[in-house]
């Protein structure tokens, strides 16, 4: 009689262990989240296999998620360390796979790292912290999505820091750096460019003026010299010139001008009084009227 209660025990032992991995086995398309509780957006399935890609060409690290509704009557670590072996998650040689569970109808969730980053990128004690930072506030909140992406991002972080490796993030942030220094260079560039160009036009601008100031100057109407600021020209020999309305003798205001020629004297009177000369031997005349004339 013991031995067929022992014999049942051990056939229901095995159905249970055959159906924990029959369930475990189940893998998506993606094969890198498989979310059978459906609590997931499309664009958080995408970026957990895009990293994934990345991750494993890069190190072979693996960070696969999983989520279903219920686990009863199994432990969660066991469900866990099932599927994690079922599908060799992470490089052979490194062990460096990460497996996340979470089960909302069962209220449970659990990560579970490789041996090869137990002890430095991925420890129990930080999982744990993760699980009570993110997961479990989820399991109440229902913002499983968010939680998800938090611990899934923070252990690619971990993962990247140990291997010397950049998520795509840190590429796409490096690479719209990059583009938006070269679009300030371009800018900066032409700015320059148009200032050049602007003091070019005002310079040229500025000698076109002082050129046409120049000709107008040279082209102008010339400037009259003063004539009754000159000295009267003197005869050429030794007559004399007469000025006002006398001849001989003036009264009056005029203006009259002897030279004398060796030794001949000559005298000259402005304003009004009388005016006399000696005049040339043999030679004599004289006006009468307005004229002018010529001893």
């Amino acid at each position: 009689m013991k031995r067929s209660f022992r014999i049942l025990a051990v056939v229901l032992a095995a159905c249970v262990a055959l159906s924990v991995c029959a369930y475990a086995l189940e893998q998506s398309d993606e094969f890198y989240v498989n979310d059978a509780a459906n609590i997931l957006s499309s664009s958080l399935k995408s970026h957990i296999c895009e990293e994934n890609y990345r991750l494993y060409e890069t190190c072979g690290a693996e960070v696969v998620v999983v989520t279903v509704d219920f686990i009863e009557g199994y432990d969660m670590e066991d469900y866990a360390y099932s599927v994690f072996n079922d599908w060799e998650l992470g490089d052979p040689d490194k062990d460096n796979g990460v497996l996340i569970v979470v089960s909302p109808g069962s209220d449970k969730v659990w990560i579970m790292p490789g041996d090869g980053i137990r002890n430095d990128a991925l420890t129990p004690e930080y999982a744990q912290l993760l699980c009570d930072r993110y997961l479990i506030p989820a399991l109440s909140s229902g913002k499983y999505d968010d939680a998800v992406r938090s611990v899934f991002d923070d252990i690619v972080s971990r993962l990247d820091s140990k291997y010397g490796t950049q998520t795509s993030d840190t590429r796409s942030s490096r690479s719209r750096g990059t583009a938006s220094f070269i679009k300030a260079l371009i800018v900066t560039v032409l700015v320059i460019v148009l200032i050049i160009a602007l003091l070019r036009i005002l310079t040229r601008s500025a000698v076109y003026s002082s050129a046409a100031y120049r000709r107008r100057r040279r082209t102008g109407f010339p400037v009259m010299p003063n004539m009754w600021s000159q000295s009267p020209r003197p005869p050429h020999s030794g007559g004399s010139y007469h000025f006002g309305s006398s001849s001989h003798h003036s009264s009056g205001s005029g203006f009259s001008s002897h030279s004398s020629h060796s030794s001949h004297s000559s005298s000259s009177h402005f304003g009004g009084g009388s005016s006399s000369f000696s005049g040339r031997v043999g030679g004599g005349g004289h006006s009468h009227g307005g004229g002018a004339g010529r001893h």
